[in-house]
């Protein structure tokens, strides 16, 4: 079915930036492909997670933040020490990935985000299973034999920059400065996405920022884009780790959404 009021907002406001959704295939014809979307309104047990799968560094949490429209907040939990937080992945029901690259297959992807500390480590994004997608012993973005696209800090991260990755099997293409500069802050909500698409016959991976097209940050080496079927599927992937010892690391998501072509 289509949805004609799809792309009422702008790319500046707090819903999906029409830049990224404005040509979403799946979103205009079910049978195309696929869409999974999450405003995180509930119910959720935080107990269960039902569906995440987590992995603890001391002590993570999942649960539902109390905000209009609804949020999820990815936490540490009140732990404090060097690299204490959460990973979280949205597997299938066998622990399998649904997210895919594949050879003739176009993906989006967006979530609204903000985070208590931009000096903490955290990831947005898509990676295959993996319990430690930020290291919990060095605070380093492991992208080592991953397939994985997202947005990123880490121990190496520069302050109050963000780092955006795509990688295949471990061969990555990763910059340091996705936004020239200060494009998150604590507190503050921001909109991360990506394409990724053919473009006279050259797939490429190409990353926004509150709607904005980074040209010059996309990624075109196909040995650095995920899209071996059997082995480079990828699913919804959060982490929320504290830098160094005396905060909190708190990565709060207002929505999610994802889509893929068959």
């Amino acid at each position: 079915m289509a949805r004609i009021n799809e792309y009422m907002g702008a790319d500046t406001s707090s819903s999906p930036s029409p830049s990224i959704w404005g040509n979403c295939i799946p979103l205009d014809d079910e049978r195309a492909g696929y869409v999974y979307e999450d405003h995180f309104l509930g119910p959720f047990d935080p107990t269960t997670t039902t569906g995440w799968t987590i992995t603890q560094e001391a002590s993570g949490l999942l649960e539902l933040f109390d905000y209009a429209g609804g949020a999820l907040n990815v936490s540490s939990n009140g732990h404090n020490a060097a690299h204490d937080g959460i990973n979280a992945q949205l597997l299938d029901s066998t622990g399998g990935e649904n997210w895919l690259c594949a050879d003739g297959k176009e993906l989006w992807f967006e979530a609204r985000i903000k985070v208590n500390d931009e000096s903490d480590e955290f990831y947005i994004g898509l990676c295959d299973r993996e319990t430690d997608i930020i290291e919990q012993t060095s605070g380093m973005l492991d992208s080592t034999a991953r397939n994985m696209i997202g947005f990123y800090t880490d121990a190496g991260t520069t302050a109050t920059y963000l780092e955006f990755i795509s990688a295949k099997a471990g061969s990555a293409d990763a910059d340091a400065d996705v936004g020239s500069g200060a494009t998150i802050a604590d507190v503050t909500w921001i909109k991360v996405g990506f394409r990724v698409y053919y473009d006279e016959g050259q797939l490429k991976v190409v990353p926004y920022i509150n709607g904005t097209k980074l040209t010059a940050k996309e990624v075109t080496d196909t040995d650095d884009i995920p899209i071996t079927v059997d082995t480079g599927e990828m699913a919804l992937s959060f982490v929320a780790q504290v830098a160094a010892t005396g905060a909190n690391a708190e990565l709060y998501v207002d929505w999610v959404r994802i889509a893929s072509t068959y």
